[in-house]
């Protein structure tokens, strides 16, 4: 059973690279690394989260859990961007969800280790850290937007 687990994983993933070579789309293998065991040993805490990480590589950590809900409410901001209704923000969630989970080959493939989630939790894991990013490179362009208006030249 894990072997048939395994082979389907790689098929996946060598499908995943290979369809974005043949679309002209790019994909880059194992682009995210772990760090490397011998800079690891120098200062064991340098390469660990402290308060957020993004991906779902230290999903569940205890230690991270809080910035979890910053995360989800990050999700809120980013559909009040939008304006819509309920339904609307709804169904954009649910198309971005389809989308995550059609990339999930992909995904998996860019990280060196093997991925522990299931494709939905994996998805889920995607839109929130996506999410927070947006609204975080969105909120420092507002106040570096904010800082320039009153500079004075």
């Amino acid at each position: 059973m894990e072997e048939d687990a395994k082979l389907k994983r790689w098929r996946e993933t060598t499908e995943a690279l290979l369809g974005s070579v043949v679309s002209q789309q790019y994909c880059q293998p194992y682009s995210i690394s772990i760090v490397p065991e011998e800079l690891r040993k120098q200062n064991e805490d340098a390469s660990e989260p402290k308060v957020v990480s993004i991906g779902p590589r230290y999903k569940g950590r205890r230690d991270l859990l809080p910035m979890k809900e910053v995360k989800w409410r990050h999700i809120h901001i980013c559909m009040s961007f939008l304006n819509q209704t309920q339904r609307e923000a709804t169904e954009i969630l649910e198309t971005c969800m389809r989308v995550m989970l059609e990339h999930d080959a992909a995904v998996r493939a860019s990280y060196v280790e093997e991925l522990k989630l299931d494709s939905f939790d994996l998805a889920t894991t995607m839109l929130y850290n996506g999410c927070f990013l947006l609204e975080l490179l969105i909120s420092a362009s507002h106040e570096q937007g904010i800082k320039l208006l009153k500079f004075k030249f």
